[in-house]
């Protein structure tokens, strides 16, 4: 598990001051790491691809 999710599933559940922090941000966070495994993977295609 990347460490950057740890820490946030760490920060979600862990103290009660995160959770304080609003699902909209927790899903951002998600929403964003999502995104930089989608570019990480088609970045690989493209470098198999053009291999």
């Amino acid at each position: 598990m990347p460490a950057e999710i740890k820490k946030l599933l760490d920060i979600w559940f862990g103290n009660n001051q995160a959770k304080c922090e609003t699902f909209e941000l927790f899903q951002s966070k998600i929403q964003e790491i999502d995104k930089k495994l989608n570019d990480y993977s088609r970045l690989k295609k493209v470098w198999k691809g053009g291999r």
